[in-house]
């Protein structure tokens, strides 16, 4: 199932899911079939393991699927996944605040996404929050977002 779906092969997934494969299996790495599918950025093949009941994140706190939406800017994928009830991963040394990342990077929509699903406006990375970020980049666009969500 995951060669199919590392492929982008959606026939092929879509035909292993009709002949009953597990779509809750994982890697020995702990990625499970929807993490690759999200890592491969294939909105298609996300949208079918959706409908199949699939495990939505790895078990040992590594990134999860909407966590690689995110970090590719994959607006209607994070969207996807947020909506059917898959959750962002731990956020740390080995996974920098997702708010963060894209409050630096200017992008509103994903700011947005990431508060709508509880994202910590207060999270810091090296030193500095999503609100700091915006500062720093004179994003005033993201700084009103964030402010409005933090209730400044």
């Amino acid at each position: 199932m995951h060669k199919a779906v590392a492929e982008g092969k959606e026939e092929t997934a879509a035909r292993l899911i009709q002949n009953g494969a597990d779509t809750q299996q994982e890697l020995h790495s702990g990625w499970t079939v929807l993490c690759t599918a999200a890592y491969f950025r294939s909105l298609g093949l996300v949208r079918l393991l959706l409908e199949s009941n699939p495990l939505f994140s790895r078990p040992d706190g590594g990134l999860s699927p909407p966590d690689w939406a995110v970090r590719q800017n994959r607006v209607d994928m994070a969207k996807e996944l947020l909506r059917h009830g898959a959750t962002l991963g731990p956020q740390g040394i080995d996974h920098p605040a997702l708010l963060f990342i894209t409050a630096s990077a200017g992008d509103k929509e994903m700011v947005q996404i990431l508060q709508d699903a509880g994202s910590d406006v207060e999270e810091h990375f090296e030193g500095r929050n999503a609100i700091k970020a915006a500062e720093w980049n004179g994003d005033a666009d993201i700084l009103t977002l964030l402010s409005e969500y933090r209730g400044v």
